[in-house]
């Protein structure tokens, strides 16, 4: 039976893998792509970290892990919350290994804050504010030695500041530093025994590609030649250290390792749809603002006082506050209402919270103030939701904004549709939004701008990422076709012998390989319906923390 080493890279773009490697740019990866198999790797519907990583590392969709943004809805409210890796609601493949008697380790995967108890060792993904918090590794105690021996340890890229203050190269030097960094401590585990599945994630080619795409993507409105002679292609810098970490790691593994690198999702230019869709749906009458008041102004003067109280209380004092459960719900209350307290919900029929793409209906056996009822109404609605988006033009350049628009549950499925919104948004990904948007409803055109600005993202999401496969026992030079992201855990279960329960969605991998790997006689452990599970809250520093990463990305 083989070892694994799962490598994440969050952003890989298979497209330009291939195209470097075969440049001489990445020799490393070269060698991998030619004595293995490789192929595009299908994403989630929404191609977005929060709920392709938990698919990669489960097995199904997120309409059954239960995870669709960053911030999840509370049932019975306009209010949301911060997502953990409690609110995955089926095992992760760590978990399934760990029950089976496997070592393992998982290391930087994103959503798996706070770590859950493993057979093995732990670091949890970048939603884990420091090693300091409660559920930054498993066993708890390895947070400390970590610490003892490696200093601050780098969650998060902090990519953004450096970048819109023009320091292209402290941008770039703070992400290899911490790329790099990330992998010593890796190795450091790594050796200390022999692993069964050995996880690591790494997600500074995404803050860079975010933010530097414009200077590698020739086609992108923003490209600048004298730039590039510049600052050179930060996005291919990002690359080659990947490149050259993954040579470390296949020189540091055993013969008997099956080498798996799996990204997530694909880059290309940020289209910058999903900025505009708050103000499509005012534009059209959907969503309906509560009039301008004495009242309003006062409540946007609280918030704004509430939100300068909260930066300069000291943090012990905070601390206390949220130790009581009151001061708990109310610190979460106030930061959440802020995205959604001016709509007046009695005569709103569909709104869109401002990171995401795609719409709610305003349904009244959901919401608690929902004016739309199910059936009929509320199929009618989706309908000119959809008729509405799909209309929606660049004003600039006259190309459509959106290449598909649909019905959740075209593309997902399973007991958790509740945290998905009612419509799903793919936008073109051939065009930068440039202008206005220009759509039609029920006859009317509508001219609308950006309800949020986003400054200095110029890469965004593709709905391929990338699976290289390499090891004894794997095909040579195979393109693979027809990969899905849910493969990934079938196949690494399939891989250590055990056996893969029938509510995945995914497949095993056999094409990768030259011979089917072989069944196992035991019976998966199959979950049943339970309650849904809820991740603990995050404390007020902890908010300040991931909101700041999470704007770092270009989801807030």
């Amino acid at each position: 039976m083989p070892r694994i080493l799962l490598i994440g890279i969050d952003g890989l773009s298979l497209e330009l893998v291939r195209q470097w490697a075969d440049d001489g740019y990445l020799p490393h990866l070269q060698k991998m792509l030619a004595a293995g198999s490789s192929g595009l790797l299908r994403s989630t519907p929404e191609f977005s970290s929060p709920q392709a990583w938990p698919s990669l590392i489960t097995g199904v969709n997120p309409g059954k892990h239960g995870i669709f943004s960053f911030l999840q809805p509370v049932p019975e409210t306009y209010e949301v919350r911060r997502i953990t890796s409690a609110d995955i609601q089926v095992p992760t493949i760590f978990s399934l290994l760990s029950a089976a008697g496997s070592q393992l380790a998982c290391l930087n995967i994103p959503c798996t804050y706070p770590m859950e108890e493993l057979n093995g060792v732990g670091v949890a993904g970048w939603l884990c504010p420091s090693l300091r918090h409660n559920g930054a590794t498993w066993p708890p105690e390895l947070a400390g030695e970590l610490r003892q021996r490696f200093g601050r340890y780098p969650f998060h890229a902090e990519v953004k500041h450096y970048a819109l203050q023009g320091r292209y190269e402290r941008a770039v030097n703070v992400a290899l530093a911490q790329l790099h960094k990330k992998s010593e401590i890796g190795k450091y585990l790594y050796q200390r025994q022999s692993w069964d599945l050995f996880a690591i994630g790494f997600v500074e080619t995404d803050a860079i590609q975010h933010y530097f795409w414009h200077l590698s993507d020739s086609n992108h409105p923003q490209y600048n030649p004298q730039q590039v002679q510049r600052w050179g292609n930060p996005v291919l810098r990002i690359y080659q250290a990947i490149d050259e970490i993954i040579g470390q790691w296949r020189e540091l593994a055993s013969d008997d390792t099956v080498i798996i690198i799996a990204s997530d999702h694909g880059a290309t230019l940020y289209n910058r749809g999903r900025i505009y869709m708050p103000n499509l749906l005012r534009a059209a009458g959907l969503t309906v603002d509560k009039p301008p008041n004495p009242g309003t102004a006062v409540a946007a003067l609280g918030r704004k006082l509430g939100e300068r109280l909260h930066q300069l209380l000291p943090k012990a004092v905070k601390m206390r506050l949220y130790d009581n459960p009151l001061g708990r719900r109310a610190v979460e209350s106030f930061f959440s209402r802020r995205l959604t307290e001016n709509i007046n919900w009695e005569q709103t029929q569909a709104y869109s919270y401002y990171w995401e793409t795609a719409p709610w209906v305003n349904l009244s056996s959901r919401q608690p103030q929902g004016i739309v009822a199910p059936g009929h109404q509320y199929e009618q609605i989706r309908a000119q939701l959809i008729e509405l988006i799909s209309s929606a033009t660049d004003a600039v350049t006259g190309q459509p904004a959106t290449s598909r628009v649909f019905r959740r549950e075209e593309l997902y499925s399973g007991p958790h549709l509740d945290v998905i919104p009612d419509i799903g948004v793919w936008w073109n990904q051939k065009i930068t939004l440039e202008g206005p948007l220009i759509a039609d409803f029920e006859g009317r055109r509508l001219e609308v701008e950006p309800a949020i600005l986003v400054p200095g993202i110029t890469g965004g999401h593709a709905p391929d990422g990338t699976v290289i496969v390499y090891g004894p026992g794997v095909r040579s030079a195979a393109k693979i076709a027809q990969v899905r992201i849910e493969d990934i855990t079938p196949t690494l279960l399939r891989l250590l012998g055990q056996p893969v329960p029938g509510y995945m969605d995914g497949a095993v991998l056999n094409g990768c390989f030259t011979e089917p790997l072989p069944h196992s006689t035991d019976r998966a452990a199959e979950r049943g319906a339970d309650e849904r599970r809820q991740g603990p809250a995050y404390s007020p520093d902890e908010e300040e923390i991931i909101t700041e990463r999470l704007r770092n990305l270009g989801y807030l």
